[in-house]
């Protein structure tokens, strides 16, 4: 693998090569993987002209990013791709009412809403609850804290270590705790100090909603929920569709498997007609999940073929897709993990997951239309 180096005072610019044989989707695939190769990778992208990928980096890391995208490489190289199956489409078929507006960007941590963008936010989410209404869902609140006990269940700090943001605490330690307190000015945070608190702040609800049922028994049941989740998301990616923080509404189906396959298809019907109500942009496409390692990356084709997974994805204005819902099949892999049955056949049940991030359909609208709240949709004004 050769490299080109150009220097900078802080980082520099490292251009290493791709095989010649690469597809686009596996082209993409290691674009966005790697970015997770390390913290101080400052960006990713890739060279047209002389088809490398470009990695601005800290010098220091050449060696170790170079081996590791090496490793990369030969995974992607491995893996067998399918052409995601487009379930429905309206880009270029409707006639556009986009506003035109260069694109802001939006800090992801202080991202604070105004009174306006608070209302749009609720308002989209009771045309999102509307959908599931029919099917008198079971209302739920859960806390933003997932266990360690839910993780070793759901695995997902295994399949998805890079997107795990952790909490931790100070020590109930009264010498512990006096001696920071004189030693400390106010200027240093106390980071070293902490301990884990034994789970992290969730990326998703609908563990939740496992974990409540876990070794039980029940009939065929949906669960609604909202909330904040948090996902370790790579600082220079973050704009207003890619956030740490960020909302999110889902619906949790439990029941046989024609049960869910039927309720999940028919969501996909329902969120279609409200995507083009809105009078928005994008399509609808399987898709996968972002697992991380090598030996993970032959679910990605698996999910492809068996179409486990679709997306709702909007068309910016800078002309890239953003997923703003998916619609999962999990088959009965989670309920048979947390040990939920059918109340009579006994058998674990089937379970579907139909996911919204709230803050991204927001986005969406004020993507397609502006600012101006007189410009939105009537039904979100």
């Amino acid at each position: 693998m050769k490299s080109n180096l150009v220097t900078d005072t802080s980082f520099m610019k490292n251009k290493y090569d791709i095989p010649d044989h690469f597809s686009e989707d596996k082209l993409q695939e290691l674009i966005e993987r790697a970015s997770y190769l390390s913290d101080e990778i400052k960006r990713v992208e890739y060279d047209n002209e002389d088809h490398t990928l470009v990695i601005h980096h800290h010098p220091q890391l050449s060696t170790k990013i170079s081996e590791s995208l090496a490793k990369l490489i030969h995974s992607i190289q491995r893996m067998k791709l399918i052409a995601p199956t487009v379930l429905e489409s309206n880009v270029d078929s409707i006639p556009s009412k986009r506003v035109k507006q260069t694109e802001k960007a939006i800090h992801a941590e202080l991202d604070v809403l105004d009174e306006s963008k608070m209302q749009l936010l609720s308002k989209i989410d009771d045309l999102i609850k509307k959908i599931g209404a029919s099917r008198q869902p079971i209302t739920r609140n859960y806390p933003t804290f997932l266990s360690d006990h839910n993780l070793k269940k759901n695995k997902y700090h295994i399949h998805f270590p890079q997107n795990i943001v952790a909490l931790y605490q100070m020590p109930h330690d009264y010498t512990l705790i006096e001696s920071v307190r004189q030693k400390n000015n106010g200027d240093h945070i106390l980071h070293e100090h902490m301990k884990s608190s034994g789970g992290i702040l969730r990326p998703c609800i609908c563990y939740h909603v496992y974990e409540e049922l876990e070794h039980s028994s029940t009939d065929s049941a949906m669960y609604s929920s909202a909330g904040t989740c948090f996902r370790n998301e790579v600082p220079w990616k973050l704009d207003a569709f890619r956030k740490k923080e960020f909302n999110m509404r889902e619906f949790v189906v439990v029941g046989s498997e024609e049960e869910v396959k039927r309720t999940r298809n028919e969501m996909i019907q329902e969120v279609w007609s409200l995507f083009n109500y809105l009078g928005l942009e994008g399509k609808i496409e399987s898709a996968t999940d972002p697992f991380f390692f090598s030996g993970d990356m032959n679910k990605i084709t698996h999910q492809l073929m068996a179409e486990a997974k679709y997306e709702l994805k909007y068309k910016r204005q800078n002309g890239s897709y953003s997923s703003i819902a998916s619609f999962n099949f999990c088959g009965d892999h989670l309920c048979d993990a947390y040990d939920i049955t059918h109340k009579e056949s006994g058998q674990h049940l089937y379970s579907g997951c139909i996911a919204f991030g709230l803050n991204r359909w927001m986005s969406a609208i004020i993507d397609y239309y502006g600012e101006d709240p007189a410009a939105w949709p009537i039904v979100l004004q």
